[in-house]
């Protein structure tokens, strides 16, 4: 996907006002989604109305339904991710200022960062996994610590979410999470985030850097985990460089599939995720990962115009 196409220049006021509408989009679509999800496992699942409170109140007590909360958390993503955004671009936003999706194209994409993508993917993890340690360390001040408690009972909670839905008992449960917790996300967060928000921001600030840090800050605080905000930002902001440099909103839609996808297979392989990474083996991930950075940047840009700052 290319930078945002326009006709006309928008002003700042029109700007705000068309990511003010993208946000009522996507909370009405969220909304809408919610309803329509509940509506199409009462049945198939043959829930009753009491024990389909029960379960969206606390899933876990039901392991017996863990495809009907992939199923919902599979419909809630398509339309929140896929479908708002792709409803905002063609009915809601400014006709008169469109952002053209021309360049979701992987044949347009040079074939070397196909290979370097999952590289600096999988070479950021153990980089990331010991900021995520830090970063769950976080102690707030003593007047905060109401805060802090609902912070820690609201990350418990997701991960707990988490467990249940990434403890597979059989291939087709894989699969299933697969598809609906890297496949649909690795499309509509990057959709929504990188190819919408991060261009609209640009549009208003006509900084590329500040778009890709604020629109990275949004996709990781909307995961409302405070003790993984870090090191999702950091995530977030390197799909966005990739897709900037690129020009191509494929390659963060594939960065954010083997970063998801990879952490399935190695829990379905068992290997243990929680184990602590040794600040060494950080420090030369880190190393590895800027390589890869570095020559990513160097070929995507290679006789192509720069973002203007």
């Amino acid at each position: 996907m290319s930078s945002p196409t326009q006709k006309n220049t928008p002003t700042n006021i029109e700007t705000w006002w068309s990511i003010n509408k993208l946000v009522v989009t996507v909370i009405l679509t969220w909304l809408i989604s919610n309803i329509i999800a509940v509506g199409v496992a009462m049945p198939m699942f043959d829930f009753s109305e009491k024990t389909m409170v029960e379960f969206i109140a606390n899933p876990i007590i039901y392991p017996q339904y863990k495809m009907a909360m992939l199923q919902i958390q599979g419909i809630i993503s398509v339309f929140t991710f896929v479908a708002a955004p792709m409803f905002y671009l063609k009915y809601v936003d400014n006709v008169a200022n469109p952002i053209v999706l021309s360049r979701i194209e992987p044949i347009s994409v040079k074939p070397l960062l196909w290979i370097l993508t999952p590289l600096i993917v999988i070479g950021f993890m153990p980089v990331d996994s010991w900021i995520v340690e830090w970063n769950q360390s976080i102690a707030l001040p003593e007047a905060f610590k109401g805060i802090e408690q609902w912070a820690k009972e609201t990350e418990n909670q997701l991960q707990a979410l988490t467990k249940y839905l990434t403890s597979f008992d059989n291939i087709i449960e894989f699969l299933a999470a697969l598809v609906i917790l890297s496949v649909v996300p690795a499309i509509g967060e990057e959709l929504l985030f990188r190819g919408v928000l991060q261009n609209k921001i640009q549009q208003l600030t006509k900084n590329y850097h500040v778009a890709i840090w604020i629109a990275a800050f949004v996709f990781s605080a909307i995961h409302f985990q405070f003790y993984g905000f870090v090191p999702r930002l950091l995530l977030g902001a390197l799909f966005g460089y990739l897709y900037v440099w690129s020009g191509n909103l494929a390659i963060p839609m594939l960065a954010h599939f083997v970063n998801n996808g990879f952490t399935l297979l190695l829990l379905y392989a068992g290997v243990n995720l929680d184990t602590t990474v040794p600040i060494e083996f950080a420090a030369l991930s880190f190393v590895l990962v800027s390589t890869f950075v570095y020559f990513f940047k160097k070929i995507a840009t290679e006789n192509t115009q720069q973002p203007t700052l």
